[in-house]
């Protein structure tokens, strides 16, 4: 990680990695559930993280149970350090922590919005899949807060949305493809009503040379992605002040985070020194190979010129 450092939403942890576990399917609730017994919580203390009644992570505990084939939770651990999946189990939870901490924050800004909730409409290119775990999600948190919204697909030529009247907000998730079409389209785009979202690099870069739509917002990768939805409650609620909730999740999101990525930083750097150490081990066998080699052939260049020499005498000294 180093540098580039990143935790990915649980939702991506999940569809990449966790759906199907040694042949066993779980749904996300039982991989939250799952998550949190690998850290030694309490059914209790479980239900309270996930706003769920203890008697349901009973529940979700037993499913996962008879799914796993085992009969307690220390078997389940044991289910899931054999399975290979454990790093991505740690790393779930400490996404899931984030996710909390922020559904947390959102739920203190649902009282003063509650009388100004916008209807909003998600669209996106037909052919960019990749980006669809973070547009569900923010469709998820959207409606979360209780604004009416809905995903759609659109083909490259038609690709902006033309009817105002079918949301009044329009979430425009941007794309290569959807650039290239920005200047037909230009005059809509720069509508207050719309919402440009940069979802990697290389569309950020293209998107500079359109320096008139100024009204983006960056979520380049899913560490932004909390930060950029806070950006487009700004826009959609001008009015209200969502600084204290930004700077209270920041608060927490930087104490979480910290650690994982000094924690990330070390093992990059003991890993940087063990190969290093590895590739100077290899150099050494190479010196200690070559040098083998060169004395056996010396030894075998010697052995051969004994063998002249004696042969040599042999023939000089005894059969004279």
């Amino acid at each position: 990680m180093g540098n580039n450092f990143e935790i990915a939403l649980p939702r991506e942890i999940y569809l990449n990695h966790l759906k199907v576990i040694n042949g066993v399917a779980f749904s996300v609730r039982e991989i939250d559930v799952i998550s949190c017994v690998l850290q030694g919580r309490s059914a209790k203390r479980i239900g309270s993280l996930l706003m769920i009644s203890p008697k349901t992570v009973e529940n979700h505990l037993r499913n996962i149970m008879l799914k796993v084939g085992c009969n307690s939770q220390e078997s389940i651990i044991d289910f899931i350090e054999k399975s290979g999946q454990f790093v991505y189990i740690k790393a779930y939870y400490s996404s899931l922590l984030i996710k909390i901490a922020f559904e947390s924050q959102l739920k203190k800004i649902i009282d003063p919005i509650k009388h100004l909730l916008p209807s909003c409409l998600i669209v996106y290119h037909k052919e960019e899949q990749g980006i669809l775990p973070l547009i569900s999600q923010l469709e998820d948190h959207l409606k979360f807060i209780g604004i009416k919204s809905s995903i759609e697909t659109k083909e490259a030529e038609n690709i902006v949305v033309t009817s105002v009247n079918q949301a009044e907000y329009t979430i425009y998730c941007l794309s290569e493809i959807f650039l290239k079409n920005i200047p037909k389209k230009q005059d809509i785009l720069q509508s207050e009503k719309s919402i440009l979202l940069l979802f990697d690099t290389t569309t950020s870069i293209m998107f500079e040379k359109h320096d008139l739509l100024k009204q983006h917002i960056d979520i380049t990768n899913s560490q932004k992605y909390y930060f950029a939805f806070f950006e487009v409650l700004k826009i959609l609620f001008p009015a209200v002040n969502f600084e204290q909730n930004i700077l209270t999740f920041k608060q927490y999101y930087t104490t979480l985070i910290e650690p994982i990525k000094n924690k990330s930083f070390i093992a990059n750097k003991f890993n940087n020194i063990y190969s290093i150490f590895q590739s100077i081990l290899k150099q050494k066998k190479l010196i200690l190979l070559s040098t083998l080699c060169l004395v056996f052939c010396i030894g075998l260049i010697y052995k051969k010129g004994q063998n002249s020499f004696e042969k040599e005498a042999k023939q000089k000294y005894f059969f004279i």
